[in-house]
Parts: C-alpha cells; sequence; structure tokens
C-alpha cells in the first residue's frame, strides 16, 4: 500500500502548534482559526495513526510521536546558507533578498 504525504497546511499547522505549545497562538501566526489549527491537526494525527499532542488545560505538550515528528517538519538547519521562504522577508537573525517580482491576480471563469 503506498502512503500518502500529508497536506503541507497540516505540517504548517503542526510545526507552529510544536513551537508555541499552543494552538490559538499557532493560529493567529498562521492567520487562522484555533478550530481550524485543531481540525488540521486532527487530520494529522488520524493520517499518522498516532497522537502528536497532549492536550492540556492551559496549552499542549508534544508527545514523544510529536517530538520525534518535529525534525522531519521543521527542518530548519543552522548550518545551511542559504534557505528560499516565502513571505514578506521580516525573519529574525537572516538577510533576506527578493527573488522574484511576480504579480499575482484572481482567474475566474465566468460559471
Amino acid at each position: 500500500m503506498k502512503k500518502r504525504l500529508p497536506p503541507l497546511n497540516w505540517l504548517r499547522s503542526f510545526e507552529a502548534s510544536a513551537r508555541h505549545l499552543n494552538f490559538t497562538q499557532a493560529a493567529a501566526e498562521l492567520h487562522m482559526t484555533q478550530a481550524a489549527i485543531s481540525q488540521q491537526i486532527k487530520g494529522l494525527e488520524a493520517q499518522l495513526g498516532t497522537s502528536l499532542f497532549k492536550r492540556l488545560p492551559r496549552g499542549l505538550k508534544l508527545t514523544d510521536a510529536g517530538q520525534s515528528y518535529i525534525p522531519g517538519v521543521g527542518d530548519l538547519d543552522k548550518d545551511a546558507d542559504v534557505e528560499i521562504r516565502y513571505g514578506k522577508g521580516i525573519w529574525p537573525g537572516y538577510t533576506s533578498n527578493q527573488l522574484t517580482w511576480d504579480s499575482l491576480f484572481p482567474v475566474c471563469s465566468p460559471d
């Protein structure tokens, strides 16, 4: 049976939640609702077949499985010479250069 990769948004939600140990703070960072983060984490946990967080009254704690999943998701290597990131280029401790000046616009069908 072929393994499916989880959706990238689920991985972003996991990484932010693991850093903050809080779904609400992760949601604020990703401009999402806390409920959306929680649902994405539940989906990721269901796909992986294990819990990644222990839900506490005031925040989260990573399970052993969650702790072991971080390196594969965060992939932030301090020894890297170059990283390509998407965003406004405001990352403390890093120098950023704009690579493209693309214009984005919505495309809709008449229907």
